[in-house]
């Protein structure tokens, strides 16, 4: 059973900023993405719109989401209007947060990450309006991130990863090479 005290969810208090620094956030937003990540058809997708938008970050629009879809740090996810986001995709973000502009639809068992050990704040993953992300695409950004144009295609198993690790010195293993984030920008197509 969820218990939220001293918590209005639909009122001007942002819930984000309740639990942004507290481990209890892990445990106040599971409990509400476990309530309704699982209910198939039209009322789910209606249930998890009404619920799931609380937890976004401050000022995201309508989020359409199918059933088990995985969403990590809710309130470092950004959604414009009318964002859809097929089943089984996953999209994990960290401080550095991921923003999906109007009309974007992330398709089924995509993978949308900002969460490594090096990421920063303003290095994260950020879609204009219109992008489609493809079947099973992954779109990381570790270091530097990645910026997507308005009407931008991501082809179905498509990956897009920020950085590269030095690879002249081939005397030490490759995990202890020096990493070199470099930002992806893709133009409005």
């Amino acid at each position: 059973m969820l218990v939220v005290v001293g918590c209005d969810i639909f009122g001007s208090q942002k819930v984000s900023s309740i639990y942004t620094h507290r481990p209890s956030r892990y445990f106040f937003e599971g409990g509400i993405k476990n309530l309704f990540f699982w209910i198939q058809g039209l009322l789910g997708v209606m249930l998890r719109a009404v619920f799931y938008r609380p937890l976004l970050e401050k000022g995201s629009q309508t989020l359409f989401v199918e059933s088990n879809v995985e969403l990590f740090y809710m309130n470092r996810i950004r959604c414009g209007k009318s964002v859809y986001i097929d089943n089984g995709s996953r999209i994990h973000a960290s401080k550095a947060s991921i923003e999906l502009g109007d009309n974007t639809r992330v398709m089924h068992g995509a993978y949308i990450c900002t969460y490594t050990s090096n990421s920063n704040e303003g290095e994260g993953v950020v879609t204009g309006k219109c992008c489609w992300i493809g079947i099973n695409a992954v779109i990381a950004s570790g270091q530097g991130g990645v910026f997507l144009g308005d009407n931008v295609l991501i082809a179905p198993h498509a990956i897009l990863v920020t950085g590269s690790h030095d690879l002249e010195n081939v005397d030490i293993p490759l995990i202890e090479h020096e990493y070199r984030g470099l930002p992806i920008h893709v133009g409005n197509n």
